[in-house]
């Protein structure tokens, strides 16, 4: 999902080590015998050869424990650690090549030089950036079994903070102590890390909320550093990407339901909602999850219920529909007062319906509204107007209005002045 750490063709770009034509005789036979995996042959060759520095490079700048890790010589590792070889950042590659028992071995390795060693990030590697874990190189990597393996061994990734906050713990310190650029490397280092579906996952009992917040934090970020635009709305772009593809799993419409009906992270009274978790979707502006045909299918099924005639009626057999309707408005209204649980006032209490007789509803006010300004005014004295039709419109008047403060209520003020209907 992220970008990698480096391209592993380029992984010696950068590397320096002796001109090939100065490079000694024994070391060659050296990395002859590593590059072709005879342990008995490199054993052979130390055990001849007792000052022979065992962290020496080759002419691409690389020791003898990066090229086993490179060939995914199991046995070999395990030998070189046993000869004393410096790690340095082999246990990272070793992660990036997804080598489990590899990676094991070498962090057992850093505990035996120095306890809790395998939580030190790497610095002055010319391939992962200063302070990367084995944790965050696997996250970005997208190996889902070594997350699994680091998280089951304590490793965590200390979540970035956005470039916008200037904490006294630890944003302020670190802009003055470190360059700027630098910092922002590693911010984003790390959000490449607990952006990667991997992570969240499996460090998250909801991860639709987290990317969703993710997504937020990131688009926040790239209007605050112009700079890495790009950068910051790629990687939420991707995390956009896996909220459509997760939701894509669930394979009934229960399913889809339990995730929309979740109101984790939904803010007041948005909470009561039928389906929360689908406001604050579009909160967070995740298309790629709303226009899902999972959600459509779930969201199509609410909204007309039973009423599956609804569905094949042409636009002109709909609109027809809402005439009929004021009729049977009274009928509407007695029937779900005094049988709210009958089989027809759960019918007319559906989504569609209910819009129906708001249309049928809106239609006789605006009758209402007609006869009023229209009403012959000639013989009209100072006072109140007394056409009949005022008590109507302040029962209408009022009600619009506890609706519209019923609504703002529930949805928010912010949310509720998106609609250009309610203005």
């Amino acid at each position: 999902m992220a970008e990698p750490l480096a391209d592993e063709d380029d992984d010696v770009e950068g590397r320096h080590g002796p001109p090939l034509s100065a490079f000694p005789a024994a070391d060659k036979e050296f990395f002859d015998f590593v590059e072709n995996g005879s342990v008995d042959d490199v054993r052979n060759f130390l055990d001849a050869n007792r000052d022979f520095d065992i962290d020496v490079v080759n002419f691409q700048g690389l020791n003898a424990l990066y090229v086993a890790v490179q060939e995914k010589n199991v046995g070999m590792v395990e030998f070189l650690l046993s000869r004393d070889i410096d790690v340095k950042d082999a246990g990272l590659h070793a992660v990036r090549v997804n080598e489990p028992r590899i990676v094991v071995m070498i962090l057992d390795k850093l505990n035996a030089v120095t306890p809790a060693g395998e939580y030190v990030g790497v610095s002055g590697s010319s391939d992962f950036p200063d302070d990367t874990t084995p944790l965050v190189v696997a996250a970005q990597s997208g190996h889902y079994e070594m997350v699994k393996l680091l998280l089951d061994r304590k490793h965590r990734i200390a979540k970035p903070h956005p470039p916008s906050c200037n904490c006294e713990e630890i944003c302020k310190p670190q802009r003055a102590a470190e360059d700027t650029l630098t910092l922002t490397k590693k911010r984003l280092n790390l959000y490449r890390a607990v952006a990667n579906p991997a992570y969240i996952c499996q460090t998250s009992e909801d991860p639709f909320l987290v990317a969703f917040a993710l997504t937020k934090e990131l688009d926040r970020a790239a209007s605050y550093e112009s700079e890495f635009y790009y950068q910051y709305k790629s990687l939420s772009q991707e995390i956009r990407k896996f909220t459509g593809e997760l939701i894509g799993f669930a394979r009934t419409a229960s399913e889809v339901e339990a995730v929309l009906k979740r109101s984790n992270g939904v803010p007041g009274h948005s909470a009561k909602f039928f389906y929360p978790r689908l406001l604050l979707a579009m909160d967070c502006k995740q298309k790629e999850f709303v226009a899902h045909p999972n959600v459509q299918q779930v969201i199509s099924s609410h909204w007309v219920g039973d009423w599956y005639e609804w569905k094949i009626r042409s636009s002109f057999g709909k609109v027809f529909t809402v005439l009929p309707r004021v009729l049977l408005l009274p009928v509407v209204v007695a029937a779900i007062l005094l049988a709210p649980n009958s089989g027809r006032s759960k019918r007319w209490q559906t989504p569609i319906n209910k819009f129906l007789s708001f249309i049928a509803s809106y239609v006789v006010f605006l009758v209402f509204v007609f006869l009023q300004s229209n009403v012959d005014k000639t013989n009209q004295t100072r006072g109140p107007p007394s056409s009949g039709y005022e008590a109507f419109l302040v029962i209408y008047v009022a009600s619009y209005a506890w609706s519209a403060f019923r609504l703002c209520v529930i949805y928010g003020l912010r949310r509720y002045l998106r609609t250009y209907w309610n203005w």
